[in-house]
């Protein structure tokens, strides 16, 4: 995962809003350092 435009972007599947990026969020401390960080989930 990289961040294009302040927005997750997955690498593996080439897209915005995948499993993978779901993932990412749901992990407790990754979710709360990018919240403090401005970044939202993908809905």
């Amino acid at each position: 995962m990289v961040f294009k435009n302040n927005e997750p972007y997955c690498l593996f599947c080439d897209n915005k809003d995948c499993v993978h990026i779901g993932f990412v969020f749901s992990l407790p401390d990754v979710y709360k350092i990018l919240s403090i960080k401005g970044i939202k989930s993908p809905k």
